[in-house]
Formats: C-alpha cells, structure tokens, sequence
C-alpha cells in the first residue's frame, strides 16, 4: 500500500469513528459540561474546525436546524460584504420643488431616504445647514420625507414581544433617523440635591416630567426602566415621566424608547431639527415622493460599510441588520426592496457557497425571530466563505471580542476568540473564529434550544476554551 493511500484510509477511519462517536455519545469531557450547564445532548448542536476547511475537528448534531436568534447577523453582514463590499455607502438627498425668493422656498422641500441604517439626528442637522447656506429659510408648502426605497408592509412593533417602546421592535424604513428611538439619561447631582435628566435628541411633542430624587446608599441592582413610564399626551404627542430614587453611588444611567412609529418619529426629529438651524415651515411634515424637476441642494454620505458592520454585530443592532439586509436586495434585485426579495436573495447567496440546506427558514436580517432555523454546518460554511474572503479583516473586527467587548464582553474565556452571541428566550446562540493553541483559526458554531437560564456562559466559555486546546481530530 503506498504512503498516499495509507493516509487516505486512515482519514476515512477517523472521520467514521468521529460519525459513529457523535450517533452513539459525547466525549466525556464535553458531556461533562453539558451537565453542569443542564443540558440534555438533543438540545445542543456544534461545529468547531479550521476556518477555511469543510472538515469538522468536533460536530455533534450539526445538521438539527435551530433558531440561531441574532447569530444570523453572521449571514446579513458576511452575505452584505460578498455582495456590496465593504466601501459601500448610503446615500440621504434633499430636494427643492418651486422659486426661491427672498430665502422662502415657494414649493416643497423633500428629503429622500436611502436606507442608511445609522442616520442620526447630527447628520440631519448637516443636511438642513447645506438647505440654509442655499439661501433657503423659510418652507412655504411641506417637507417631505420620501421612503418609498424600501416597500414594505406596516411595521407592529409589538408583534414580536408585547413591548412596542422597546427600542430593539423598531421596524425598519428608508429614511430611518437616529434608530426612531429616544436616550432617557439620568445623573446624580449630590451639589444640587437632585437627578439630572434629559432626553437625546430633544423631540418635537415629546416632554420629560422628572420627579427623580437623590437618596443615599450603595447603588446595589437600582434600574432605571421601573421607575419610568411612558405615556401618550392630549396635544398627540408623549411625556416620559420619571418618579422615584436614585442612588447618590449610582453612576450615569440611560435607557433607549421608541414613543412613536419610525415614520412618526421621523416626522417629529425633522420638525425639530429644521427649527434648530433657524428655518421657519409654514405646511407641515408629510409622507410622499420626490418627483420631476426637483433642484438638488443637500445631500449625505453614510459612513462606509464597514463601520456598520461593527454596530451591527458588536452589538447586534436589530434595526441596522434589516436595513441592510433590504440594502442588499435591493442592490442586487432592483429597488424599491422588499422582505420577499431580501429573503430570495440570502437564499440565493447561500446557495452559491454551498450553504442551503432544505430545511432553512430565513424571515428577517436580525434575527428577531420565532419561525427562523438554521443549521450549525450552515453557519460554518458562511463563516469560511468570510475566512476565504478578501473581506476577513473586516468581517472579523466586527465580531464581539470573547470576554473584552460587546455582547461577548462577559464571556469567561481563556483562548482568543471573536463570537457573534444571540438570545432569545430558550435560545442561546453564538458563532465565529477561535484560535488553537497553535495559532490557527477555527470556526465554532453552537447553537442551542430549550436553553436553561442559568448556564450558558460558562457552557460557550468552556466550549470555545476547549476547541482551543485540539490539535485534529476530537477522539
């Protein structure tokens, strides 16, 4: 038998002792760590091996679809970055429709949306200045806000979780501005005797009643979401109104909200923001389209792709992940982009790395999501398509640091390692590149359902410790 064919037979025999391992039981070591954690074996799917190889050092249950929660951002940005590159940019114009005399615009103003996931409330103030250094300081008939680059159907915040102010329910939108979210921020003053608070970006209708006092004491588990409560106000607008104590220990505390629909938010900040630079309405804030024989006068370029992609998955940013998930789509099949047309595109991406399996459910670009399923092998084989990429440098800086930044910040790790996490309740997710102890990266995907609340942590600490410390073949 010549030296080649030994080698091949001898792969071919540890492959079907690993296929054989992993039908008849775990390793103990591992097994041993899915007790401690109270995890049955059927609950758990893995996959770890060299980053750019189809070959498994270890798999157990990789083909089980699960529910990967936000661990599909690992596909949005990975299939975003194949398909867009990482140069590009999001583009927000403003219009002109009518004369300008004497700084009053006779006509329309009209900003249209490019699906910019990350257009703040700043940007717009830039956009507004350029319209004021055109000349223009008074709207004689509306402005306008176009989003018809996304077609999408209304969005039920609530729909999801029963908590439509959450801000993480926000729906996606073209001209989505500062995440239709609002920052509630609180700060003990001891010199005054009393809480600072303050909303960011300050909101056209939105009023802030706080009725926070100081008191003494350690900070221990104080929170400020119980002590607040959102309400709508007579005039159709909202008051946050705060009562309680806070701790003088307490650091800064802050909590996100969304108190109206993205497009009634957007509404609101554009009323707000043109007051600010000065400019003057006499219509008001409406939906609609640019149309023919508009006058270009602003217009702002996001930030590249792949700074987004660190926002995105660093700290899974759900409403950022759906607007580039319909970018993309709408990039490849044509706008305006739909959800229908974003969940054909991802399908067609993975079936051309040969990462489509049957039974694949994907129905978001977040992975805010009951009904979707994946597989760990499926996860693996994106992970390498990104590891074989011209693109790694920038898909891999935007994974969570194990143990130091991000949602893997807490993670009780040894080895290096970059993980995407994801939860949901019951299920607990994370993929990404571990390196051995010889320097190589590894691909670890785990993937876990009916997960118990306590536990996980240390399971995905273990586990990634453990993929560090093989050399081959698990035995």
């Amino acid at each position: 038998m010549s030296r080649i064919a030994a080698i091949v037979l001898a792969a071919m025999a540890a492959m079907l002792a690993l296929d054989a391992r992993a039908a008849g039981g775990l390793p103990p070591d591992f097994a041993a760590a899915l007790a401690r954690a109270g995890v049955q074996p059927q609950q758990v799917s893995v996959w770890f091996g060299e980053a750019t190889s189809t070959e498994a050092r270890f798999h157990w249950l990789p083909e089980t679809p699960r529910n990967p929660a936000s661990v599909l951002k690992v596909i949005t940005t990975a299939q975003a970055l194949a398909q867009l590159g990482p140069g590009y940019r999001w583009t927000t114009r403003v219009w002109s429709e009518g004369p300008v005399r004497d700084g009053v615009l006779r006509g329309r103003l009209v900003i249209e949306g490019g699906g910019d996931p990350k257009l703040r409330r700043d940007d717009l103030r830039s956009l507004f200045e350029q319209v004021r250094a055109s000349g223009i300081r008074q709207v004689e008939g509306d402005i306008v806000l176009d989003r018809s680059r996304f077609a999408l159907p209304p969005h039920e915040p609530g729909a999801f979780d029963a908590q439509p102010q959450r801000a993480y329910n926000v729906g996606a939108d073209a001209l989505l501005l500062n995440f239709a979210a609002l920052s509630v921020n609180v700060r003990a003053d001891p010199g005054a005797d009393a809480v600072q608070a303050w909303l960011e970006p300050p909101l056209d209708g939105v009023r802030l009643d706080n009725r926070l006092a100081l008191a003494d004491g350690i900070c221990g588990d104080w929170r400020l979401r119980p002590l607040m409560k959102l309400e709508p106000a007579s005039d159709g607008g909202a008051r946050v109104q705060l009562d309680g104590r806070m701790p003088t220990a307490c650091d800064d505390a802050s909590i996100d909200i969304a108190p109206f629909s993205g497009p009634e938010f957007s509404r609101r900040l554009v009323a707000q923001t043109w007051r600010e630079v000065g400019g003057r309405l006499r219509g008001g804030v409406v939906d609609g389209r640019v149309g023919y024989g508009l006058r270009r006068l602003a217009e702002w370029r996001s930030p590249p792709l792949a700074d987004a992609l660190r926002d995105i998955n660093r700290f899974s940013n759900n409403v950022m992940a759906e607007q580039l998930w319909l970018t993309t789509a709408g990039e490849t099949r044509g706008w305006p982009a739909t959800r229908e047309q974003a969940v054909a595109t991802t399908g067609d991406w993975l079936r051309s790395i040969d990462a489509w399996d049957e039974a694949t459910l994907i129905d978001s670009g977040s992975g805010l999501s009951r009904r979707t399923r994946v597989t760990a092998t499926q996860l693996a084989r994106v992970l390498r398509q990104a590891a074989q990429s011209p693109y790694l440098a920038e898909f891999a800086s935007s994974l969570p640091i194990a143990g130091s930044d991000g949602t893997a910040k807490r993670l009780p790790v040894q080895a290096h390692a970059r993980l995407k996490t994801g939860s949901l309740n019951g299920v607990r997710a994370a993929a990404g590149y571990v390196r051995d102890s010889h320097g190589h990266w590894l691909s670890l995907v785990l993937l876990l359902e009916d997960a118990p609340a306590d536990g996980w942590r240390e399971l995905l600490g273990w586990t990634v410790d453990w993929a560090a410390s093989t050399d081959g073949l698990v035995p």
